[in-house]
């Protein structure tokens, strides 16, 4: 009986019918009070009704249940993000990252949420942890020279890139910026010289030439 009322939540909720999804999924996790897909399906209809702190939480409960599973982090650190609880929806990044170590994307939100809360220096603490475990990736450093240039701080975006030139001096990513910085400072001298070698340079894909 009770995957009759989770059929006919999704049902509801594939409709836009909101509030019967919520009737129906809340009857069938009277009838089974452990079943996290009804548990899961419950969070989205609340997200989906602008009840992102209740979906948080339920996300929260599924996590400690199944405390190796980082997609109910994940989940719980998105519902936190909407709800405006920045600092929980890191929290719950942070743990996701216990589980997996490095992960790019998982690093890159927590990133994002730090700017969306106007803390760059976390932010680019952020992307100098992902710098320290992979130096020679060349598009770290353009992101925390970009987040740098973005909040008016283009000393430190320069620093970034004279220090990357001392690791990866022949990446053709790393030359763009400082030619882009060349330009920024008004030096178009070197900033044609720069520039010309990255054109010729065919390390740069053609995304990145016609920037």
């Amino acid at each position: 009986v009770s995957d009759g009322w989770y059929e006919l939540s999704k049902f509801s909720h594939a409709n836009r019918a909101l509030d019967k999804a919520e009737e129906y999924i809340k009857k069938a996790m009277t009838l089974d009070q452990g079943n996290k897909w009804y548990k899961e399906e419950y969070a989205r209809v609340l997200a989906d009704k602008g009840s992102f702190l209740e979906a948080a939480n339920i996300a929260v409960e599924l996590s400690k249940a199944e405390p190796k599973e980082p997609g109910y982090l994940l989940m719980a650190s998105d519902y936190f993000a909407k709800a405006k609880k920045t600092t929980e929806a890191i929290s719950y990044l942070d743990k996701a990252l216990i589980i997996h170590t490095g992960d790019e994307d998982i690093t890159m939100r927590k990133m994002q949420l730090y700017l969306e809360a106007d803390n760059v220096d976390k932010a680019a603490e952020t992307v100098r942890d992902m710098i320290a475990k992979d130096p020679r990736n060349s598009r770290y450093y353009k992101l925390l020279a970009d987040i740098y240039d973005n909040n008016k701080q283009p000393a430190k975006a320069v620093e970034v890139y004279q220090q990357a030139s001392k690791i990866i001096p022949d990446d053709p990513l790393i030359r763009y910026g400082i030619a882009d910085n060349f330009l920024k400072s008004g030096d178009t001298a070197k900033y044609r010289a720069e520039i010309k070698k990255v054109i010729l340079d065919k390390g740069l894909d053609a995304e990145d030439q016609d920037r």
